[in-house]
């Protein structure tokens, strides 16, 4: 196994690679805690994802394992507040396998 990790900015076409991994987060989530609290339908999550990466709603990294698999993402999108002076990023999910 290869040991570079390429990291780039994903596109809306990357949805269907990203959604994935959002569902084994929410999973990850769920056992560790005991209770099923997400509901998870892969199909309207690579939609929602691919919608909001095409508006620039999200910001969106994948990390990649050298040989063209997502091994990670993380999601970003813009906020605003006074105690900030003004704008700044909020990380919504970030997940490596």
């Amino acid at each position: 196994m290869s040991a570079d990790i390429v990291i780039r900015r994903a596109a809306a076409a990357d949805a269907a690679d990203i959604a994935p991994l959002a569902g084994e987060l929410l999973q990850e989530i769920m056992t560790a805690i005991g209770s099923p609290e997400f509901n998870f339908d892969l199909d309207e999550t690579v939609r929602r994802l691919g919608d909001f990466i095409e508006r620039e709603k999200y910001v969106v990294f994948v990390a990649g394992d050298g040989y063209g698999s997502i091994i990670g993402f993380i999601a970003l999108y813009e906020s605003h507040a006074l105690y900030a002076e003004g704008i700044f990023g909020t990380i919504p999910e970030l997940y490596v396998r």
